[in-house]
């Protein structure tokens, strides 16, 4: 099995714009995720981070309301260091001074948006599609 990985950022932690929503290297909240089956987040400090997802074709506007036609929602994430452990996706991981490795499954979402609750808490986010 191969795999391609890819390094948001070449491994660094993202930037986040004043609404707390991290940016990609075009200066918007919303990355795709087309290409990439699984999106791992690395998690450290302190605050909340929630991941929002759609299947739209072009990017939505994850700061206005969910519509029809601006189409996202909060995504599950899942922890790699506690078994069977899921965050609902409008709760998010909340760390207190800690690290959190969790999944996204991006398996037919086009483009994610990720949100963090203070500037106390970084992300780091790696792209891999198993093949």
């Amino acid at each position: 099995m191969n795999k391609e990985v890819r390094y948001i950022r070449d491994g660094a932690a993202l930037n986040f714009d004043a609404g707390g929503y991290a940016v990609n290297p075009e200066d918007d909240t919303a990355v795709f995720a087309g290409d990439f089956r699984d999106q791992v987040l690395g998690i450290v400090g302190t605050g909340t981070v929630v991941v929002y997802g759609t299947n739209q074709k072009t990017p939505p506007d994850f700061t206005a309301p969910s519509t029809i036609t601006n189409f996202y929602v909060p995504i599950v994430l899942v922890d790699y260091s506690l078994v069977n452990t899921y965050y609902a996706g409008t709760a998010g991981v909340t760390v207190a001074g800690t690290s959190k490795l969790v999944e996204l499954n991006t398996n037919l979402l086009t483009w994610i948006a990720i949100h963090r609750s203070v500037n106390t808490v970084d992300v780091l986010l790696t792209e891999t599609n198993a093949q």
